[in-house]
């Protein structure tokens, strides 16, 4: 630990990969909404990946269906 620095896991809401002013638009990664300190964390490669999975089953159900993703 540096500097008593504690870092511990944490969960991305889903609706931080949805797109608030464009029906059904997914986003992942670096494009996701946060503010900035919550971005200098989630912008990592390991992040990127699981975020794009989500957005894709997300995607996926809502084509299964017939809802937007804000909806799901």
């Amino acid at each position: 630990m540096k500097h008593g620095l504690v870092v511990k896991p944490y969960d991305i809401p889903l609706r931080a990969l949805i797109a608030k002013d464009v029906d059904g638009l997914l986003m992942a990664g670096r494009c996701i909404s946060g503010d900035f300190y919550a971005h200098s964390s989630y912008r990592v490669t390991g992040n990127a990946v699981t975020l794009g999975c989500a957005a894709g089953d997300t995607a996926a159900l809502a084509v299964k269906t017939g809802m937007l993703p804000h909806e799901i």
